[in-house]
């Protein structure tokens, strides 16, 4: 079904970050949300609460509710990656 801005879930968000070279998500939380990243180009350094991890092509990373979380591009390319989040 395709959607436009007056249709959708108010549950559901799904969108495409794109950082350049040396940019980032600075952490943040988001108190009534799960998300998930799914890396689709580039590199990059993913916090999750207290853990770090780098990431690449494929990689999917899932982020708790409540829970810090940021993105960092370490690599020469832009890192693109898909996030869906939903609300608990």
């Amino acid at each position: 079904m395709l959607v436009s801005g007056n249709d959708g879930t108010k549950l559901l968000i799904v969108g495409l970050h794109v950082i350049p070279p040396g940019g980032e998500i600075r952490p943040h939380t988001h108190p009534d949300q799960e998300l998930a990243y799914i890396i689709i180009n580039g590199k990059g350094l993913v916090t999750v609460g207290e853990e770090q991890a780098e990431v690449s092509k494929n990689d999917v990373i899932w982020i708790p509710i409540k829970t810090n979380h940021g993105a960092k591009n370490i690599g020469e390319k832009e890192l693109r990656y898909i996030f869906a989040g939903w609300a608990v």
